[in-house]
């Protein structure tokens, strides 16, 4: 009866959120029902890891259908709710639960999961997991009485992130694109102008993200339930390979721990290499590029995403090459500021790839100026600055009582921060909008 109860709630949020049909929410629940079934019969075929494989390929490929195909047949946050299913699946036979005994339970934790509300629209995505350990006395309604500091804590610093993200791709100059890599600069000017819009750029897309992502898991947390951190501090990272480590792990932990890890020990049990080259390119490249292949089949599947996908795969094994490389590790890393230049590298390249998606958004090649790109940079190097003391902060607040005081003096400037910048925001369209009307 409770997991009736949390089914219909958190069906009527979808509804409401989204404005879906029914029928592809009874979509969504014939798929849940079906993949479980299926799963049953394979468990019992000890062929389990097979059908996941298999499953998890076939529900991604709707992903790469056009977008107005998608709009009519798929469900709105298909993206995350595939996540969510293909997760609780990998989750429920890991743990080999029964599915004779408690299939009925299963199949509407499974589906409750899918459906847990905002989840849909950002991530990070429930699971069965989640699910299962849920409040027996939790009928699917929010638990505001067990709201903790740390929840309002995490939606402010969400709040904060996406307003500074909006602010970011406001003022993101649009400038990098095809017409400018072949103009007539000298290869100076381009990479120093490249260096600068791929710092901004990461950081406009690391805001968006990470603050959908904060926010997110602050509203699930009122619903109780618990669900992964989506970023973890990539900014931190020193290598490019490392940022991939803490970005998106929605994804990325998911296809790790279920593809990436069980294919690098497949490579080492069955094969034996010549020499050291071959084995890295084999035993790191390959579960890398495998892992590019999904991430750019999740995202649609086009031109853009398999080059995308082919960039990152290159620069991630560049390096992995590099970070194990005893000699750049001395000569460079460990001199003065020699972390500092790499990890700024690391974040400007990783940032100029995420860009590869700006490249539709063209601009005439003479306004392209370096000068453009010096206001976005300043306020992205600003931001770093601030999260990095953040971060020093809190690692300090916990041997010194009196910065409980000074918490919350720092989150009752990022209210104000978040009222001001999204106060601006809101101007700011208007005389856009203004401009609009009276030139049209």
């Amino acid at each position: 009866m409770k997991n009736i109860l949390r089914i219909i709630i958190f069906t009527l949020f979808y509804y409401f959120l989204t404005n879906e049909s029914f029928l592809k929410v009874a979509l969504i629940f014939a798929i849940t029902i079906i993949m479980l079934i299926l799963l049953d019969f394979f468990q019992r075929k000890n062929s389990s890891f097979q059908y996941l494989l298999a499953a998890a390929f076939l529900l991604l490929l709707p992903l790469t259908l056009p977008i107005k195909i998608q709009s009519i047949y798929l469900p709105f946050g298909y993206q995350y709710i595939y996540i969510s299913l293909i997760s609780s699946l990998i989750y429920i036979d890991s743990k080999k639960l029964n599915l004779k005994k408690s299939l009925r339970e299963i199949i509407c934790g499974t589906f409750i999961s899918s459906l847990a509300p905002f989840s849909y629209l950002s991530g990070p995505s429930a699971t069965y997991k989640e699910i299962s350990s849920l409040d027996k006395n939790f009928f699917g309604l929010p638990l505001f009485w067990k709201l903790q500091f740390s929840n309002i804590k995490l939606a402010i610093s969400g709040g904060l992130r996406v307003s500074i993200g909006f602010y970011l791709n406001m003022i993101n100059p649009h400038i990098v694109n095809t017409d400018f890599l072949v103009a007539e600069k000298s290869i100076i000017y381009k990479l120093f102008f490249l260096t600068l819009f791929g710092f901004f750029n990461f950081w406009r897309y690391y805001l968006l993200f990470s603050g959908a992502s904060d926010l997110t898991k602050s509203i699930l947390s009122v619903f109780d339930i618990k669900v992964i951190d989506n970023f973890k501090n990539p900014e931190l990272a020193i290598f490019y390979h490392e940022i991939w480590s803490k970005w998106h792990l929605n994804i990325t932990q998911r296809i790790r721990e279920f593809l990436y890890t069980p294919l690098t020990l497949f490579i080492l049990r069955n094969f034996k290499f010549a020499n050291n080259q071959i084995k890295f390119f084999i035993l790191e490249g390959l579960p890398v590029a495998v892992l590019f292949a999904v991430l750019s089949l999740w995202h649609g599947g086009k031109s853009l995403d398999y080059i995308f996908a082919g960039f990152s795969t290159f620069f991630t094994l560049g390096s992995r090459a590099l970070s194990q490389n005893s000699y750049f590790n001395e000569k460079v890393i460990n001199i003065l500021f020699g972390r500092e230049f790499i990890r700024f590298f690391s974040l400007s390249l990783f940032g100029l790839i995420l860009g590869v998606y700006d490249f539709k958004n063209q601009l005439p090649v003479q306004h392209i100026n370096v000068s453009s790109i010096f206001l976005p940079f300043l306020v992205s190097l600003l931001i770093y600055i601030y999260y990095r003391l953040k971060i020093i902060f809190f690692g300090l607040k916990e041997s010194i009582a009196k910065y409980q005081y000074l918490e919350i003096g720092l989150f009752l400037t990022e209210i104000i921060a978040i009222f001001y910048i999204n106060l601006f925001l809101i101007i700011d369209l208007q005389e856009i909008n203004e401009f609009i009307y009276f030139a049209g």
